[in-house]
Formats: structure tokens, C-alpha cells, sequence
């Protein structure tokens, strides 16, 4: 179980417990399942939360694209896609930015690699996501020759 709550500035926080068993180590006492449930929540939520509640990680969205869930109403969260393509992209760029480094390093041991750096640097611009509609199919879409 974790706890999802919308926040003021419509962003959605997730918590995820530590496992009661170390919770009651560090308090050093034992707490019934309740106890344990009710100083997660007491800790866990701030005051200004909006449609706080438990939920069955199964029931929720793909943590991938934690920052671009929303919450529709107080019983349903669902990935903004925009925002989904930016997560994505942001991973993508993180990648690449990992592979034009490895080029850097060959760049200085004399190899003309800049036709491969300009490729990647480009990537941002020229990489289409707007053809996925859904989350899982988002994921799916990485350009070649660039491994996560």
C-alpha cells in the first residue's frame, strides 16, 4: 500500500512506507497494523493535501511518469501525455547526454566522431513522440542506437 494526495500547485506526491517491521525497530516498540497505518498517515500528508488516500500500487499509473500524473477527481489519477512526452524526453536526453560523453572521450584520442555528437545533440528536435496516445505506447518509443 502507499498513500497518493494531490498537492496545492496540482502535482501528485507519492509515499511509499517503510516496511512496518523497520518502523517499529527504529520506534522500538510493536505496533498493530492500524498503529502502524495511522503514524504513516500522521507523518506522511501535509495539512494542504487534496483527496489524500491509501491505495494498492496496482490501481495506480506507471510510476515512469510520476510527474506528469493528475488527478481527474478524487478516485481517479491519469497520466497528462504532454507532460508524459517531457518525462520521456527528459530520460532520453539523459542518455544521450551519457553517450556524447563516451564521444567526447573519443573526440580527444583524435577520432572524428562530430557527425555522431550532432546526431544526438539533435535528437531532441528531431525525435517524434507525439505518435504515442498512451503511456505504455510512450515508453515503447526510443531511438535507435541509443540504449537505456
Amino acid at each position: 500500500m502507499k498513500i497518493v494526495y494531490k498537492n496545492p500547485d496540482d502535482s501528485v506526491s507519492l509515499v511509499t512506507p517503510a516496511p512496518i517491521e523497520h518502523l517499529m525497530k527504529v520506534l522500538g516498540n510493536d505496533l498493530t497494523q492500524e498503529q502502524y497505518m495511522d503514524h504513516v498517515w500522521e507523518r506522511s500528508v501535509p495539512e494542504n493535501a487534496v483527496y489524500p488516500q491509501w491505495i494498492e500500487e496496482e490501481y495506480l499509473p506507471d510510476q515512469y511518469f510520476l510527474a506528469a500524473w493528475r488527478f481527474i477527481d478524487s478516485d481517479n489519477i491519469e497520466v497528462d501525455m504532454d507532460k508524459a512526452r517531457e518525462v520521456h524526453m527528459d530520460n532520453i536526453r539523459a542518455v544521450r547526454n551519457e553517450k556524447l560523453q563516451g564521444l567526447d572521450i573519443e573526440t580527444l584520442k583524435g577520432n572524428d566522431v562530430q557527425a555522431q555528437k550532432q546526431d544526438l545533440r539533435d535528437l531532441p528536435k528531431t525525435f517524434d513522440l507525439t505518435a504515442a496516445s498512451t503511456p505504455e505506447e510512450l515508453k515503447k518509443l526510443w531511438p535507435d542506437g541509443l540504449v537505456p
